[in-house]
């Protein structure tokens, strides 16, 4: 099923805007859980 979703965004984003998407949505969260551990020091 996932992969079905993925290969309909590549057909309306274009090819390897997935792994765009979920490399951007990784850092995001890297950059958001560092930010809180951060502030538990």
């Amino acid at each position: 099923m996932l992969i079905s979703i993925f290969k309909k965004i590549e057909e309306h984003l274009g090819r390897g805007k997935v792994k765009e998407i979920i490399k951007s949505l990784i850092l995001d969260r890297g950059y958001w859980g560092a930010h809180f551990l951060w502030k538990l020091k």
